[in-house]
């Protein structure tokens, strides 16, 4: 495996926010040479209490603890249920 996926860093991003009572986002700024550009994590909570993770970005500790609450306190054991990444052509 390519060092580059060996470990993810933690870019700055803001906090955790819930959008609906099943969905939170958090968004961070990525710094390019040509500008900055924002990104956007989305989470979903299925009826089963896993968590889908859409475009996922790397969370300091605070927000990962809380991202791993939500997930415990709705006893979904197992982790999340899908990873959506984008993809660029």
């Amino acid at each position: 495996m390519p060092a580059i996926l060996d470990h993810w860093q933690v870019l700055p991003h803001g906090p955790l926010t819930a959008v609906d009572d099943k969905v939170w986002t958090v968004t961070g700024t990525l710094h390019m040479p040509v500008g900055d550009f924002e990104r956007r994590m989305s989470v979903v909570r299925l009826r089963d209490g896993r968590l889908v993770i859409w475009s996922a970005i790397a969370l300091d500790e605070p927000e990962m603890a809380r991202l791993e609450g939500r997930r415990a306190r709705q006893g979904a054991g197992g982790g999340a249920r899908g990873l959506v990444g984008a993809r660029l052509r």
